[in-house]
């Protein structure tokens, strides 16, 4: 009997910083076969140069190894994963598709663009207060990284680190910011 190779298509993933991402059937592109065969496995055909790919095997994440064949179902029991290294901004894992009897003939790839996890700077409102008064602003980062302060009514207030100082009565404006790091935007 003549089975036709299956086929996909290229795919891309964007992941966060520093965190283990689990990879799905939904990560590896279009698959079709012109026979009409299920999708049975992927199989690893580049490993990723700035991250780590791994399979849950048992109860231990363990490396996967170069043409390493990962079963259609593990894909679904989220047995394959991918970390990006620290400071790495994007990376590719290269892959076949397979049916059961035989491979896709190109190799496809998974580009993963790791983008900055999103942060918040909150402080609370301190109310009326007098001039001459000068107060810690209570700005945090989700993220933990420093804020940055700014007056934006300079005759009203000003600004010295986190700290804020009235100085006539009117509204004080204050801009907050955190440029981010390689994790946080």
């Amino acid at each position: 009997t003549f089975n036709s190779p299956p086929v996909a298509s290229d795919d891309t993933l964007n992941v966060a910083p520093n965190v283990a991402r689990e990879l799905t059937k939904f990560d590896f592109g279009n698959y079709s076969d012109p026979d009409n065969n299920p999708w049975a496995n992927i199989q690893i055909t580049t490993l990723p140069s700035n991250g780590v790919l791994e399979y849950l095997s048992g109860s231990t994440w363990v490396p996967v190894t170069l043409n390493q064949i990962i079963s259609y179902s593990d894909l679904d029991a989220g047995k394959l994963r991918y970390t990006p290294n620290s400071g790495a901004t994007s990376d590719s894992v290269g892959f076949k598709v397979g049916d059961g009897l035989t491979s896709s003939v190109a190799a496809y790839s998974l580009v993963i663009t790791v983008v900055p996890t999103a942060q918040q700077i909150t402080f609370a409102n301190p109310n009326a207060k007098a001039p001459s008064q000068t107060f810690a602003s209570g700005a945090t980062a989700s993220s933990r990284l420093t804020v940055s302060l700014v007056s934006n009514t300079t005759g009203i207030c000003t600004v010295s680190g986190l700290n804020i100082t009235t100085l006539a009565v009117g509204t004080c404006s204050i801009t907050s910011t955190q440029s981010g790091d390689s994790t946080y935007a």
